[in-house]
């Protein structure tokens, strides 16, 4: 009896500290100088990082199985990468990957829709590359 009792505590324990290694990944604004500050960038990124976040991020982490397209399509390119021995870095690196090329598709149509951000981000950025480049080292997954 007492050593099932133990053999319960520790399995319960090695859980516990299983799942507590998991950070959360924050979806903070990024502070920029005055000549890359373009206030309706970053709040639209901020908004999609927090639903990537909950809706993609957190159960593949969490290796809940895919319940959505998101979610299956950054599992798949997990699982081709790395089989199914993927770490919380892995999934910054594909998160990154994925959710940065929705976020080009988002402020590109952005750029169209506004005038005033697609005239702000002409002046502030050479190129779409440079653009992307910038707000995807701001706003990026943490890799560590």
């Amino acid at each position: 009896m007492k050593i099932g009792y133990v053999a319960s505590l520790l399995i319960g324990a090695a859980l516990l500290a299983g799942c507590s290694g998991i950070k959360t990944p924050t979806a903070d604004l990024a502070s920029h100088d005055s000549r890359h500050d373009i206030p309706a960038i970053d709040q639209m990124i901020v908004e999609m990082k927090q639903d990537y976040i909950q809706a993609c991020y957190m159960p593949v982490i969490k290796r809940d199985p895919p319940i959505n397209a998101c979610q299956t399509e950054l599992f798949q390119m997990l699982e081709r990468r790395y089989h199914m021995n993927y770490t919380q870095n892995h999934v910054d690196m594909a998160s990154n990957d994925l959710f940065f090329k929705d976020v080009n598709t988002k402020i590109t149509e952005l750029m169209r829709k506004d005038r005033e951000v697609g005239n702000a981000a002409r002046r502030a950025f050479g190129s779409t590359n440079e653009m992307m480049a910038y707000y995807r080292e701001a706003y990026k997954f943490q890799t560590n």
